[in-house]
């Protein structure tokens, strides 16, 4: 070891040792901090030479800050400012570990270099080696005669080779010469000369390719993407897409950042579609199009709280995106949305304006299905909440006020009777509520008043002014009783809670009002505790009911998480109720008989870590069968290596469909991925997935298949491709969609990478 002196004296050289691993990696680091750390030596002999040489023999160590070099020998030379080490040298540091036969630096020109290298990063697991790794500056390194893989170094199943790969830290690219991609040491692509990114900069290049295959006229398909780093806050993704029996589709994704907006416009166009012009029998010159356009607006700048969004589309034809869109398919695209968006948010109010243009692709629609254009929706909603601190008696209440301005529209070109009528709908909804509760339990008693005007147009009754006035008035109670328990040694913290909830709105003839919006959503346990039996504002339901809850839930003390809740509530209906949607057959808060009599129910099981399970359900005692039930199971094994879902859906007389969709591991490297949609009132299937997943140490494969209804009842069939070198990049369908298709799937996807 040397002496005190020797290692204070040496403190005054830079280890180059370290900024050479800092400019291989491509994580940035503080040179500056890790070039002023001390320098700690270590070795079996050390001679300190007259012309200021230090040689270190045997198992030498080299110690600075995270750093650490290993070697046989080592000479320092201080009047040259140059280092050498010798004889099976290893750097490790945070980012990349270094071995080598030996190592020659110049500490003046920051020039190294390591012969016979090979290098590793444990995060990305990306290995490599090389003849020689010279660093001619701060920034240029250079791997001559060198190969690089994530796979283990036994046997690689993939590598790259080149005769020359340049990285340039400064301006985050590496350069290839000359390389060749090997599959078990068989070369399969030589590639003369390529650009790479080599840290999280965006840079313009090809990306990956996507290949693909349906039957229903899509045919086999190759993309071919390009991403074009435009400027700092622009950026555009350019793929052109060869489609069998189609021609070239093209499509760009442009995207743009400033201080107030996020924007991304997306254009797609072919021009000659060859087989769009067979199907129409030549009435189409095949020329076919379609742009998004999606931007969101924050105006925090000029008034706190204001934002807004746009969300935009056009197409040149109602079969546009099921045949030009290719990949997965969650389900078909019916509809397009348009809208306009504006919000701003105060402490005691809130304001939005909404312009919606609602654009359906469903060509069997009549056309009084047609949806409403919202042109335009203004909301506003003024709020007073109750105060623990009660001086005046205001402080007691909580006071709201919304008012909601709507002008709907539709062609009433081809509608007949009150379909025709368009026009405008004014409505205020103000409520005074007045909540006490206790750590024991609560009461709130609510009063509320709707009132609507409308303005109409092509309406038949001379009359084209209606107003509405309905008053409601709420009770809620409920008690917490709660306990501490043990199950399977668990502490737990149980508690049971009874709830009462009454609420009276009279019946109002609302016939001749038209439904512009008005719909009964699908049922939800807490709807039971809520007066409005409807969504939208063109109907106002009658009730005189009374529910009776309970609900018995046990929470884990150590983590806080519900583990288990069941619940229970049957409703009571004092009277018929005569106020109800055109068609429809049933309320799911229970049919027009006073005699009714519901159950309700919803349970929710966290098993295990892995396992959760729920369902919820409406029982009619009064014609002895279930009216709507919604169950769903879900397991994740450890690091998501297995995922399974289960759900079924029934609602009477409606529909009745299950849903099954798993990633299940055949052995170590094979899984299998599946999705199946069942309609079980007509016994037929809606859709499948079903694919195979290769995986090893440094590469994935997926083969997909999948079925699914068209608008015209057709099943089509498509089969895509994904292949993924593993820390490198990947080829097919987006994480996204797949997510949606087999719920887990994006978080598995985040452990595997």
């Amino acid at each position: 070891m040397p002496s005190r002196r020797q290692v204070r004296h040496l403190n005054r050289f830079p280890l180059l040792l370290a900024t050479v691993l800092i400019c291989t990696s491509s994580l940035a680091q503080d040179e500056d901090a890790s070039s002023s750390a001390a320098v700690t030596l270590y070795s079996d002999e050390a001679e300190y030479l007259e012309d200021q040489k230090l040689e270190l023999n045997g198992n030498v160590e080299i110690q600075r800050g995270e750093y650490r070099a290993n070697s046989q020998h080592a000479i320092i030379d201080q009047a040259a400012d140059s280092a050498e080490l010798d004889g099976g040298i290893e750097i490790i540091g945070p980012e990349l570990e270094f071995s080598g036969d030996s190592a020659r630096m110049d500490l003046r020109s920051e020039q190294s270099e390591i012969t016979n290298a090979s290098f590793f990063n444990p995060e990305t697991r990306l290995r490599g080696k090389a003849k020689a790794l010279v660093r001619e500056n701060r920034d240029i390194l250079k791997i001559q005669e060198g190969s690089f893989t994530t796979c283990e170094p036994e046997q690689p199943d993939w590598e790259f080779e080149a005769e020359e790969i340049e990285l340039d830290r400064a301006s985050g690219f590496g350069v290839a010469r000359n390389t060749r991609f090997r599959i078990r040491n068989t070369p399969v692509m030589y590639i003369p000369w390529f650009k790479f990114p080599i840290d999280d900069r965006r840079q313009s290049g090809f990306l990956y390719p996507s290949i693909g295959s349906a039957n229903t006229g899509r045919g086999a398909f190759v993309s071919t993407p390009y991403y074009w780093n435009i400027a700092p806050q622009a950026d555009a993704t350019i793929t052109p897409t060869y489609i069998n029996r189609r021609g070239l589709h093209t499509e760009v994704e442009g995207r743009h950042l400033s201080s107030m907006t996020r924007s991304t416009l997306v254009l797609g166009y072919i021009e000659n579609d060859d087989y769009f012009v067979e199907e129409n029998n030549g009435h189409s010159d095949g020329e076919r199009w379609g742009l998004n356009l999606e931007q969101t607006l924050s105006l925090e700048s000029w008034i706190d709280g204001w934002n807004g969004d746009v969300d935009y589309s056009a197409i040149s034809d109602n079969d546009y995106l099921d045949d030009l869109n290719q990949g997965l398919q969650i389900g078909n695209r019916d509809h397009l949305d348009r809208r306009l968006t504006m919000r701003i948010a105060q402490d005691n109010w809130r304001a939005s304006l909404l312009m919606q243009h609602y654009k359906s692709l469903d060509e069997t629609l009549q056309a009084n299905e047609q949806a409403y254009q919202r042109l335009p929706e203004i909301n506003f909603h003024q709020f007073l909440r109750s105060t623990q601190k009660r001086d005046d008696w205001y402080d007691y209440f909580d006071f709201d006020w919304r008012t909601q301005y709507v002008y709907f529209y539709r062609d009433p070109d081809e509608l007949t009777g009150l379909d025709r009528a368009h026009g405008s709908r004014l409505t205020h909804d103000v409520s005074l509520r007045l909540p006490m509760s206790q750590t024991w339990g609560y009461a709130e008693t609510g009063i509320s008043l709707n009132h609507s005007d409308y303005l109409l147009k092509d309406y038949p009754p001379e009359d084209n002014h209606l107003d509405r006035t309905v008053p409601t008035i709420e009770l809620d109670t409920g008690l917490y009783f709660d306990r501490n328990s043990i199950w399977f040694n668990e502490r737990y913290r149980h508690s049971i809670e009874p709830r009462a909830y009454y609420v009276y709105t009279p019946e109002q003839d609302q016939n001749g009002i038209p439904n512009f919006d008005t719909s009964l959503p699908s049922f939800d346990y807490s709807r039971l505790f809520t007066a409005k039996r409807f969504s939208g504002g063109d109907r106002i339901g009658d009730n005189n009911r009374l529910s009776l809850g309970f609900t018995s839930r046990w929470v884990d003390t150590r983590t806080g998480r519900e583990r288990a809740r069941l619940s229970f509530a049957q409703l009571t209906h004092f009277e018929n109720r005569k106020v109800k949607l055109e068609d429809l057959q049933f309320d799911t808060l229970g049919s027009d008989s006073d005699s009714d009599r519901f159950l309700a129910s919803e349970f929710m099981l966290q098993a295990t870590r892995h396992i959760q399970l729920s369902t919820s359900g409406l029982w009619d005692r009064s014609r002895t069968r279930t009216q709507e039930t919604v169950s769903r199971i879900s397991y994740r094994s450890e690091q998501y290596s297995t995922v399974i879902n289960l759900s079924h859906r029934y609602l009477a007389d409606q529909h009745e469909q299950s849903e099954t969709s798993a990633i299940i591991p055949l052995n170590n490297t094979l899984s299998m991925l599946g999705r199946w949609q069942y309609d079980l009132d007509a016994n037929r299937t809606i859709g499948t997935l079903a694919g195979l997943e290769y995986q090893s140490c440094c590469w994935r494969a997926q083969l997909l298949t999948q079925q699914y209804l068209t608008d015209e009842s057709e099943i089509e069939n498509s089969i895509l491709f994904r292949f993924q070198l593993v820390g490198i990049g990947g080829v097919g369908a987006s994480n996204r969609k797949m997510d949606q298709l087999i719920p887990g799937y994006a978080d598995r996807e985040a452990i595997l990478n």
